[in-house]
């Protein structure tokens, strides 16, 4: 059962200042900022109240008098609270209204829900194309109908769209039918129904009989032929060979299927890395789309790496300035650092951070750029042109000029020395969207629902529009559903969300506003009382839950970890042996944030204080922790690693990508709430 969050009866009484300062409190004045528009938004507080009647009648004012996009948002409300002939109509209106597919598919929806098939038929006639609601509810009337035309019509849709839910369902009913065999037996839809519910082995049986019919050899087929072989059989080189038969007489758009999943078979084979690149090669030539290049090109890429550091930064040379979406080739480069750092070839890794700048994402740029600097700084490796203050500085300033996550920037300011204002100016001018265009309607909404206080609408709307949504508004909505997560704690997520994807991606430099919602610090009372207990830094403490949960209560993983600080049962039930405490529930905010932080100042106090160890144990396991260190320095020779380069060393990603999350939003949190400068929380971090 969801808990409820009580705030202390100071926070209550502050909220409420908050709501009736920050909101338009009075009815009045809601209605003379929205006129008509108001109609819609008292409608949706009539449905809070369960008076459809009411809703009803002011969302047909609103469908009449309203602005544009309020006038349609009530126009499909209408038709959502109907039922019956009524719905019928009101999808209707919306259809004649617009006319485009989004209202067809409401319309027939209605259609179908009335048994008017004949009609629904009849409207959507030549419109197979798509895989939205229009195809959707025809499929479905064709075969409520037992018309003959649907085994044709269902097997082309299967064939030339994406399969997706909609297809499930058809394919569900399908499968209810009394008889339907003798109505349906497309073995292509079948292969691709297994597909989709990943029963890989059938799906690999179905891939000759389903490709010996040369209408199948179409991309959406091949794609799926090819998942079918590559997870639902080991006969990976048969397999390969068989779609290498396929690839002679393929137009491009299939060949391309064929040559990527022959690469993608062959990898897994015992045979050499060469056959598996000349079919990604092959692929790439066929590619159709970036997205496709880019997919083909990255196992290109790591196929390299499997056979050699060399071999994989010759290709990167080659390929670095090929490739479309920087940002894809992010995990290959990770890796690539990882094994260069492993393997202690500093000058390679030198070398790459100098390849990829201006080519790579600047998440991977910066920290090439920032290690290859901490490389020179700490004397392993000897720059050959430049004096090494000279190259680490420029590196350190390429990372800081980045536009990167906040780990990389916060190392590198606290290596060129910045104050804590030039850090924050340097934060507040980046992730700047020059193609931002507001939308006035939208914000209007989206302020209509924080106006009338209607959170439910708010998210959904903002993620909807999110792009042209201006940071002023979003500040408005985002610090609207916080003020909302006292009654209910799911807001705080949202409101989260919402900060924090507006902070990475703004019109104009992010305010200390959104900076703030977008690291928030809610449940005070709980954090600040456990962090005084078990003498952590709070700033410290709303990092790991930021980093562990995004401040959701409710959440669990999909390893079993619970709550705030995302604790496994096991570890849960060694800190309530320790604590004496007997009954706990884990989704109880009070207990999961007191079994977290105790949790954390453990592992600090194991670790003998050391905080970047205890972030990397708190993850991993202190066991698993104290071992690596332990190899690490055998194989630096060194008594005393860098912390910066002992965690790019880390070979687990999952941990490494979590210590930058905590160590940089620890130095956020102490720079926004606690008036210290992030160069002071990064040194606490990085001393050993």
């Amino acid at each position: 059962m969801k808990k409820k969050y009580v705030h202390s009866a100071f926070s209550l009484i502050l909220l409420a200042l908050l709501m009736c300062t920050t909101l338009t409190c009075h009815a009045g004045n809601r209605t003379s900022k929205y006129g008509d528009d108001a109609f819609y938004f008292e409608a949706l507080k009539a449905l809070e109240n369960k008076d459809k009647g009411k809703a009803s009648s002011l969302l047909k004012k609103s469908v009449k008098n309203g602005s544009p996009m309020v006038a349609r948002l009530s126009a499909e409300e209408l038709v959502e609270i109907s039922s019956g002939r009524e719905k019928l109509y009101a999808a209707e209106s919306l259809y004649k209204t617009y006319g485009d597919r989004k209202s067809l598919g409401v319309y027939a929806e209605a259609l179908f829900e009335n048994n008017s098939f004949a009609q629904l038929l009849d409207l959507t006639k030549d419109m197979e194309d798509e895989d939205d609601d229009v195809t959707l509810y025809r499929m479905m009337a064709l075969l409520e109908t037992d018309s003959e035309s649907f085994s044709d019509s269902f097997h082309r849709w299967c064939t030339t769209t994406p399969y997706s839910a909609r297809h499930h369902t058809v394919f569900g009913l399908i499968q209810e039918a009394t008889d339907n065999d003798s109505i349906f037996s497309s073995p292509a839809a079948r292969l691709r129904e297994s597909v989709y519910t990943r029963d890989w082995g059938t799906a690999a049986k179905m891939v000759s009989t389903v490709c010996s019919d040369n209408q199948n050899i179409r991309p959406q087929i091949l794609s799926d032929a090819g998942k079918a072989f590559l997870y639902g059989s080991k006969d990976y080189e048969k397999n390969a060979s068989y779609l290498s038969t396929l690839e002679k007489d393929a137009s491009p758009d299939s060949k391309f299927f064929l040559a990527f999943y022959r690469g993608r078979l062959l990898d897994k084979t015992e045979t050499s890395n060469t056959q598996a690149s000349q079919a990604f090669l092959t692929a790439m030539e066929n590619a159709q789309s970036p997205e496709q290049f880019d997919n083909a090109l990255w196992y290109y890429l790591n196929t390299a790496l499997k056979d050699s550091i060399a071999s994989a930064l010759f290709e990167l040379s080659i390929y670095r300035s090929q490739w479309n979406d920087p940002a894809y080739f992010d995990d290959f480069l990770d890796t690539l650092s990882l094994r260069l750092i492993t393997k202690h070839l500093w000058q390679e890794y030198y070398n790459t951070a100098i390849l990829i700048d201006g080519y790579a994402s600047n998440e991977a740029t910066a920290k090439f750029s920032y290690v290859a600097g901490s490389l020179i700084e700490n004397k392993f490796l000897t720059p050959k042109t430049f004096s090494a203050k000279q190259a680490y500085t420029t590196l350190y300033s390429r990372a800081l000029n980045s536009e990167t996550n906040i780990y990389h920037k916060f190392l590198a300011a606290e290596k060129l020395g910045l104050t804590k204002d030039e850090v924050l100016q340097n934060l507040e001018t980046l992730h700047i969207d020059e193609n931002f265009t507001r939308d006035e309607e939208a914000e209007h909404v989206l302020e209509g629902y924080v106006d009338f206080e209607i959170p439910s609408r708010v998210y959904p709307f903002w993620n909807e529009h999110s792009t042209s949504i201006s940071m002023e508004t979003t500040h408005k909505a985002s610090r609207y559903l916080q003020v909302c997560g006292a009654d209910d704690p799911s807001y705080f997520t949202l409101s989260l969300r919402i900060a924090s994807r507006k902070a990475h991606s703004s019109e104009g430099p992010v305010s200390e506003d959104i900076m703030s919602l977008a690291f928030p610090r809610d449940f005070q009372p709980e954090v600040k009382k456990w962090c005084t207990e078990y003498k952590i830094d709070e700033y410290l403490a709303y990092a790991l839950i930021r980093s562990e949960s995004f401040f959701d209560p409710q959440v669990t993983s999909w390893a079993g970890a619970t709550g705030l600080t995302q604790l496994m049962a096991p570890t849960a039930g060694d800190i309530a042996a320790k604590l004496k405490v007997k009954d706990y529930d884990l989704t109880d905010i009070n207990t999961n944030l007191q079994f977290g932080i105790y949790y954390l100042s453990e592992l600090s106090r194991r670790l003998d204080g050391n905080k970047l160890q205890a972030v990397f144990s708190y993850n991993a396991g202190i066991g698993r922790i104290r071992q690596l260190l332990k190899t690490a320095k055998i194989e630096f020779e060194k008594n005393s690693i860098p912390e910066d380069i002992f965690l790019e060393a880390l070979p687990i990603q999952e941990t490494r990508d979590y210590g930058r999350k905590i160590v940089g939003a620890s130095a956020m949190y102490a720079m926004l709430y606690y008036d210290k400068d992030p160069s002071e929380i990064i040194k606490d971090f990085m001393e050993n």
